[in-house]
């Protein structure tokens, strides 16, 4: 058979039989076939390639799902991106024709192909087949508000014409996460339109939808570069560098939101102690700005012998955090206010509270709190990061309820006014102590997947969010999840994170696995039927990647 390099309609390299205008099998031309087919086996294999299977895949890089355990009777399958395959056919196609150009030039019909054998239809009487029962799986109950989409929603796409526009401040990092806050807007039958300080073009919204600002000028002038064709619904964002400036926008455009009075506070870690303060929700503290003041407070509180926890003022995600004790070099904590998102030297120590961590997410208006979640976090010490948040948590009832009192009396301590929330707590030995309170909903898959999982898509907070502040819709009382959710922080330890999730996979409460953003993990989606059965599958599945 002789073969040549084809530039056909697949673009890569193709095979044609003698007859379709190929020419014989000269020694060149077997030999541009041989070198083609060995470069081909060379190259593709070192090809990163997405794998995506059930409906929770969504084509993201390194990332892998498939349906919970509940499927275990149907065919699950893997399937590769043709698209990136094509990608490379034609790569290799083109490196070897630039090397062996004689080959190629000896097929002057490339691509051309095999002429097909037309078969004459039978036609057979239609049967009447009665149709197959599905089991409903936890991926069937999930919808768009948190299933991550692969494209723009329908929404975006310019046919947005008479519909109402929600002004987005950023998204977050994770593709599962800003996936499904477009989806929650489509879901409530809202354009999107994403103004940030950073590209987001990722998202594949058409230009006109996308908008950007300097975080690094007043939030005056931020919010004049926010530019929109009309007045938003809502402004809604997903970090707490981008509060004080959504705040701002609502005012101006007349829409609801959590008010610039709340979101100053919220966004300062001092005034949020001392407006808790009459609540008896804090432990001892102390606030400076400069390094004498962290030396004076570190003498202060560190009579009684106890760990303190030193944070910049103005940040989010435990960044800038430093236990300090007696030993610990206090120029080099100072230098940890660089982390201000406010450009300040900001900063506070507190007493360290030994204890669970623990956060509850929810909304709230006009002084009515509805909590959405209350979740379990597990770190291996002191400042360390959390490597799993559960949905529902295990305590007690009663402590439980400490944990949404405690939270609710610093919401409404803060003063939001209509907005999300999430309340970081400690529950030690005499009760729960704040440790901040954010004007928005948390991340950590909190709200776009675990809340949602837990309740079988019964209560979905992205969509909630929404609904409060496009139509001021307070969501009722949340019922008790009837399963257990978690996410689990996987360490790659060297390997790629697609052999990560793939193992991950493996196990049998495995829903969704994939590359987390910023960090040496792969997070691992862990689901149960019964919540009482999450801690030992969380502690499986973690065991299993070690």
């Amino acid at each position: 058979m002789g073969v040549s390099l084809s530039g056909g309609r697949g673009g890569g390299v193709g095979a044609h039989r003698h007859g379709t205008g190929c020419c014989g099998p000269t020694w060149k031309c077997q030999l541009g076939w041989a070198v083609g087919w060995a470069w081909a086996v060379a190259v593709m294999p070192e090809r990163r390639m997405t794998w995506s299977a059930g409906r929770l895949g969504g084509g993201g890089v390194d990332e892998v799902a498939r349906p919970d355990s509940t499927m275990s009777g149907r065919r699950r399958t893997l399937r590769a991106s043709s698209g990136r395959w094509s990608a490379d056919a034609r790569k290799v196609a083109g490196q070897v024709a630039r090397c062996f150009p004689a080959a190629s030039s000896l097929c002057p019909t490339r691509g051309a192909r095999r002429p097909q054998t037309r078969r004459r239809a039978i036609r057979r009487p239609s049967k009447a087949r009665r149709p197959r029962r599905r089991t409903r799986t936890v991926s069937d109950q999930m919808t768009t508000a948190h299933t991550p989409a692969t494209t723009p929603t329908a929404a975006d796409d310019g046919g947005e014409a008479g519909s109402s526009t929600v002004l987005y401040l950023g998204l977050r990092r994770s593709p599962l996460e800003w996936r499904a806050e477009l989806d929650a807007a489509a879901a409530r039958g809202l354009s999107v339109h994403v103004a940030s300080d950073a590209d987001v073009s990722h998202t594949g919204l058409p230009g006109h939808r996308l908008g950007s600002f300097d975080r690094g000028s007043s939030l005056a002038e931020q919010a004049a570069q926010v530019s929109l064709d009309r007045a938003p619904a809502a402004v809604v964002c997903w970090g707490d560098k981008h509060v004080g400036l959504t705040a701002l926008l609502a005012e101006r455009f007349g829409v609801r939101g959590i008010g610039t009075g709340a979101a100053a506070v919220t966004t300062d870690k001092a005034a949020q102690r001392r407006a808790m303060e009459p609540y008896g929700l804090n432990p001892p503290w102390r606030a400076g700005r400069t390094l004498d003041d962290l030396r004076a407070v570190a003498s202060e509180l560190g009579t009684a012998g106890r760990p303190l926890v030193f944070k910049p003022a103005h940040c989010s995600g435990g960044r800038g955090m430093a236990l300090i004790t007696q030993d610990t070099g206090l120029d080099e904590v100072f230098a940890l206010t660089a982390a201000n998102y406010s450009g300040t030297s900001d900063f506070l120590v507190e007493e360290y509270v030994d204890g669970s961590e623990h956060s509850v997410s929810g909304v709230v208006s006009g002084g009515t709190v509805r909590i959405l979640g209350v979740t379990d976090k597990s770190v291996d010490g002191p400042l360390s990061p959390s490597w799993a948040t559960a949905v529902p948590s295990i305590l007690a009832d009663t402590q439980v309820k400490d944990l949404m009192r405690a939270a609710e009396q610093a919401v409404l301590a803060v003063g939001l006014g209509t907005g999300g929330f999430h309340v970081d707590l400690r529950l030690g030995s005499a009760g729960p102590v704040v440790l901040e309170v954010g004007g928005r909903l948390g991340g950590d898959l909190i709200n776009s997947h675990l809340i949602p999982y837990a309740h079988q898509g019964a209560v979905r907070p992205y969509e909630a969010l929404l609904a409060l502040l496009t139509d001021g819709e307070l969501p009722g009382e949340t019922p008790e999840p009837s399963r257990g959710a978690a996410m689990v922080l996987l360490p790659k330890g060297g390997r790629p994170a697609g052999e990560v999730a793939v193992a991950a996979l493996a196990r049998p409460r495995v829903v969704l696995a994939e590359d987390w953003p910023g960090t040496d993990t792969v997070v691992a989606i862990v689901v149960t039927e019964d919540p009482a059965d999450l801690p030992a599958a969380v502690a499986d599945v973690r065991e299993s990647a070690r």
